[in-house]
């Protein structure tokens, strides 16, 4: 397992470098199904404030899921290496990161809204007062207001 994230009901999500993501019952641990879509590994998973599961991949996509029924919503493209970290902001957009940029996308549609060219975006994370930090090789942290 490469990436777990907890949705709205209580379902967990597990990625795998098989290409997949699990949807696990959070009640007993009963496996539910399996999303299927990647063409490689799965490195991230987000839960998004509309419910929606976003997953991160090797193959330099974003897909969204829906929990309920296992349907896929979309696929995010634009990266051009790996999607290592998804995080969902206060506002509900999506920010993805890679070695190659941070990119905002919009909760609404999936539509690209901006991207932070020339930064890696290994690690992403908001803090309580809404800013954006950005873990950077070998030891630093960029912060995006």
């Amino acid at each position: 397992m490469n990436a777990i994230a907890v949705g709205k009901n209580g379902a967990i999500f597990s990625g795998s470098r098989d290409c997949t993501i699990r949807v696990w019952s959070g009640k007993d641990g009963t496996h539910v199904r399996t999303l299927q879509g990647h063409t490689r590994g799965v490195v991230s998973l987000a839960v998004g404030l509309d419910g929606l599961v976003y997953s991160g991949s090797i193959d330099w996509t974003i897909r969204a899921w829906c929990p309920d029924d296992g349907s896929h919503v979309r696929t995010l493209t634009g990266h051009t290496d790996t999607v290592w970290t998804l995080v969902v902001g206060p506002g509900g957009n999506v920010f993805s990161g890679s070695d190659d940029a941070i990119i905002m996308w919009s909760a609404w549609n999936g539509a690209r809204f901006r991207a932070l060219k020339n930064c890696e975006g290994r690690t992403l994370a908001f803090g309580h007062n809404g800013v954006l930090y950005s873990g950077q090789a070998p030891a630093r942290v960029l912060i995006w207001p």
